[in-house]
C-alpha cells in the first residue's frame, strides 16, 4: 500500500489479532513474513481523534500521518494475544469491524503478509472466512 491507512484502535487490535493468527498458520514465521509486517507497520496508522466538526488537529496543521513502526505493531500483537487468547474471542472481535475502507485495509495487508512467503492452508482459510464474514467478495469462505 502506498498510502498510510488509517485505523481505530478497535481495527488495530483486530488486524493484530488477525496477523498473530497468519504468522502462527504454518508454524514458522519467515524472514519474508518479518519483511511483510515491517511493511503493514509503514502502512498503518491510529485513527486521529476528530472534533464534533469532524476536524482533526493533523489535517488543520499539515502534519503528515506517522506510520505506526515495527515496535508499536509487534507490542500490538503481543497484546493480541493476551487479550484474546482463543479463536473465538478474535472471531467476535474481527466481526465488531464495520467501516468498508478498514476491513478491505485489513484484508489487502493480512492478504501481503500471507502472501509474503507463500500462501498455506490455514492462511487461505483466515483470509476466506474474513472474506465472507465482512462481504468482501471475490474469495469463498471456508471457515463456519
Amino acid at each position: 500500500m502506498d498510502e498510510i491507512e488509517e485505523l481505530t484502535e478497535a481495527e488495530m487490535l483486530a488486524l493484530a489479532a488477525l496477523l498473530r493468527v497468519l504468522i502462527r498458520a504454518d508454524g514458522a514465521f519467515s524472514a519474508d513474513e518479518h519483511a511483510a509486517l515491517s511493511a503493514v507497520a509503514a502502512s498503518v496508522t491510529l485513527m486521529v481523534e476528530r472534533d464534533a466538526d469532524d476536524s482533526a488537529t493533523y489535517r488543520t496543521t499539515g502534519e503528515p500521518l506517522q506510520p505506526l513502526g515495527d515496535d508499536a505493531l509487534f507490542a500490538l500483537i503481543e497484546r493480541a494475544g493476551r487479550e484474546l487468547p482463543d479463536e473465538a474471542s478474535i472471531r467476535t472481535l474481527a466481526r465488531t469491524v464495520t467501516r468498508p475502507a478498514a476491513r478491505a485495509t485489513i484484508h489487502a495487508l493480512l492478504f501481503e503478509v500471507a502472501a509474503s512467503d507463500g500462501i498455506a492452508i490455514g492462511e487461505s482459510a483466515v483470509l476466506d472466512w474474513l472474506a465472507e464474514c465482512w462481504a468482501l467478495g471475490g474469495l469463498e469462505g471456508a471457515l463456519g
